[in-house]
């Protein structure tokens, strides 16, 4: 009998330090993924100041102790703002962690306190940059076993056999899902970030489990949208670039030209160099991966010279199919708009007309006012988009030819950018297409005098 309840003992024991350690180590990590993206601007006092109320946050919401380490082990910021400063390298769960692996252990302090520890990389692209060291009191835990114990105590007298039957089924009932959860948590823990754990149970382990899938959803919609971010920034690089290169690629080929035209040219290089600086920039304050709305920077500008522009840019890609572009400037349109977004949204809807319209084809490119509104419609003699296709070329990644798409260099992202830009402004796209006889896009902004948000 007492070989039985110590049995149950140790099994309770086991299970629940289990249990406690993966919600822990669950933690630990939602923790140090919120950290990674901030912790190169740890010195700055605004981002210092942050990371130091969601380290306090954690701490309070999982009753643990939460310090920060850099990659040589010394206290950064600490929940209970005690150790700054002290260094723990010597610790085994700081170790692991600085070797890019979670370790937690169970500890006997001198004071009697039981203390569960455990330690998680900070770490981006395969390099740990710091650690997150957690410790929490289990004391509670361990009461809540010797209480079990009690009363498994007072009900010992039905049998030894039986007793033994219950431990064992016990055992079986809440280890396995543990075991499960754990394998599960590993294979997280290596970036598989689509798992899910399906236990249909109604105690704590069925709603830890239940917790573990919203975590994995959520950081999986987050790296989702980290795929889909680095996905626009190359679409949205890649035109101004082809540019440039086909500039260059003219003045290299040419034995010689006038002054004025290589000054032109390379202003021409110049404006597309900027732009893309601009662009970059805009990117960088990119960085909270829950959102992925374009920054606008506003200001009053010449619609008709964005349009100019943007001709100018895309006429080496039109010539090389003998396409004729031709503007007509029914207004002259001035007001609020960020130029370079406006630019990239009419660089995409023009570049998708010069890709999709036949050699010796033809584009005509309209401006006028309609009320309260800046019209471009964009018109061209190409292939046209089929009628069930209309409501969905503004999706992202939605291609109506995929064997197309690949022939011609199409990503998919264009439009959805456009439509996005313009959406910004407030204003919208509209779209009409016939096959074999070509499409016109319509961009409508409101025009504002004091900003986009007047």
């Amino acid at each position: 009998m007492l070989l039985a309840i110590s049995f149950i003992g140790s099994t309770l024991r086991t299970t629940y330090i289990r249990d406690r350690n993966i919600s822990l180590l669950t933690q630990v990590n939602i923790l140090s993924n919120q950290i990674t993206p901030n912790f190169y601007g740890i010195q700055l006092e605004n981002t210092r100041t942050y990371l130091q109320d969601l380290i306090k946050g954690y701490s309070l919401d999982i009753n643990a102790r939460i310090l920060l380490l850099d990659n040589n082990g010394t206290v950064l910021i600490d929940s209970y703002d005690a150790m700054l400063g002290q260094n723990f390298n010597a610790l085994t769960e700081v170790k692991s962690a600085l070797e890019g692996y979670d370790s937690n252990q169970v500890y006997s302090l001198p004071s009697g306190e039981n203390v569960m520890y455990v330690g998680v990389p900070i770490s981006d692209r395969n390099e740990v940059m710091g650690v997150v060291l957690a410790s929490s009191s289990i004391d509670d835990l361990l009461q809540n076993v010797n209480l079990t114990l009690k009363r498994v105590a007072l009900l010992s007298g039905i049998g030894l056999l039986f007793t033994g039957m219950v431990a064992f089924l016990f055992a079986q009932v809440i280890a396995s899902p543990i075991e499960k959860m754990i394998q599960l948590v590993r294979s997280f823990s290596r970036g598989n970030f689509g798992v899910s754990i399906k236990i249909e149970a109604n105690d704590e382990i069925g709603q830890l489990a239940e917790s573990f899938n919203d975590m994995a959803s959520k950081i999986n919609q987050v790296d989702e949208q980290r795929r889909k971010f680095v996905s626009n920034v190359s679409h949205e690089l890649r035109t101004p670039l082809t540019s440039m290169k086909i500039i260059s690629e003219t003045l290299l080929h040419q034995p010689s030209w006038d002054e004025s035209v290589y000054r032109e040219f390379m202003q021409d290089i110049d404006g597309e160099v900027s732009r893309l600086n601009r662009i970059v920039d805009s990117l960088l304050y990119l960085v909270d991966l829950e959102r992925d709305e374009l920054v606008l920077e506003t200001q009053i500008t010449y619609l008709n010279y964005v349009v100019q522009n943007v001709v100018r840019n895309l006429k080496p890609l039109a010539d090389q199919k003998h396409i004729h572009i031709d503007v007509e400037e029914r207004d002259r349109l001035q007001f609020h708009m960020d130029q370079g977004k406006i630019q990239q949204c009419l660089i995409n809807l023009v570049s998708n007309a010069i890709k999709y319209t036949p050699e010796n084809g033809k584009i005509r490119i309209s401006i006028y006012r309609e009320t309260t509104d800046a019209c471009i419609t964009i018109t061209d003699t190409g292939i046209g988009i089929p009628e069930k296709d209309l409501s969905h070329i503004f999706d992202r990644f939605y291609r109506v030819d995929r064997a197309r798409a690949r022939t011609t260099g199409g990503s998919g992202l264009g439009l959805s950018i456009a439509k996005q830009i313009v959406t910004l402004h407030g204003g919208d796209i509209q779209v009409s297409s016939a096959i074999n006889t070509g499409s016109t896009f319509t961009v409508r902004l409101p025009i504002r005098y004091s900003g986009v948000g007047a």
